[in-house]
């Protein structure tokens, strides 16, 4: 899903 894939950048650019 489309959501899921935008969540994960969301929290990959915080982890970052």
């Amino acid at each position: 899903p489309v959501n899921m894939i935008y969540v994960e950048l969301n929290v990959r650019h915080v982890c970052i």
